[in-house]
Order: structure tokens, then sequence, then C-alpha cells
């Protein structure tokens, strides 16, 4: 009897050991809350800008998930009337298209930041490197917002943990 209940407790350890070796999970982010992201960035983008701007949104290096967020934003602000070209990393753009880019018009990058072990995540949109940012909290599917959007320019250009208003 004693045999059997060891052997059920070290089973029940390795079992739940091997759980715990797995690789955490990155959250997947849903076409509600992509569409969700892009309309709040969209807002910000058109209290800053006029739909006469010329725009182009710098794509992030190999991140789906904000990836995701900046081809909506592209969509949504094309409905809207804006120019605005996604304009990808260099490691991914096509043979031909390798060379240095151009762009005409102003530059936004957007980010997308979940904190670990929480609800929250942020919302960032740079436009011309001026930050803006705002806090969400995931209520099912949809991200509501929890803050209101914080304005942030960097003081000297070379060191941008120098934040000021």
């Amino acid at each position: 009897m004693k045999s059997l209940y060891l052997t059920t407790a070290v089973f029940c350890c390795l079992l739940s050991g091997c759980q715990l070796l797995k690789q955490p999970q990155k959250p997947v982010i849903s076409s509600d809350t992509q569409v969700k992201f892009a309309q709040e960035a969209e807002t910000i983008i058109r209290q800053q800008l006029s739909p006469s701007d010329a725009l182009y949104i710098k794509a992030k290096d190999k991140d789906l998930y904000v990836r995701a967020i900046e081809n909506a934003s592209v969509s949504k602000l094309q409905s809207k009337g804006y120019a605005v070209q996604l304009v990808l990393p260099v490691s991914e753009r096509q043979k031909g298209d390798s060379g240095s880019y151009n762009s005409e018009g102003t530059e936004i990058s957007l980010d997308y930041i979940p904190y670990k072990q929480s609800k929250y995540s942020e919302l960032v949109v740079n436009i011309d490197g001026v930050r803006y940012s705002r806090l969400y909290a995931m209520q099912g599917t949809i991200p509501q917002p929890v803050s209101n959007w914080i304005c942030r320019t960097a003081v000297n250009p070379e060191n941008s943990d120098d934040l000021g208003e």
C-alpha cells in the first residue's frame, strides 16, 4: 500500500513537473482586439494629423502581434481618407527592395506591450518621435482603456530614457 501511494505521488510530481517545463504561450490577439487597438490608434492619429498628410507606418521586425495591429490601422486610416503606407523592415522586404527606402510624410510606429502576469497592456503610438501611450485592461476579448492618453517627447534625442513634457 505504501508503494502505491509513493508511486502515485512520484507520478503526480513528474506530471506536474512536465507541465511546468512547457514554454508559456504568448496570448493571441483576437480580431476584436486588433480592431479595437486600430480604432484607438486611428483616433489619436486623427487628433494630431489631417487627412492631407501623407503617413507611413514603420513595421516592427517579426512581431506578429504588433503587425496585426499595424495592418488593421493602415486599413482603418485609409478608409478615413489618409494616404498610408506600411514600410516593412529590411529583413522582410523582397530581394529587389532590400535597399534603403526613403519614405515621404509623417513617420508613425505602433507598439503593443502586454504586462506579464497581468490583465493590463499598453498601446504606444509614435508620431514623428512624439510618444502617445494608453493603458488597457482586458475584459473578455475587448480591451478597455483604464487611463487617458499620455504624451511624452524626448528632451534629448540621443538618450531616449530622458523624457520630459
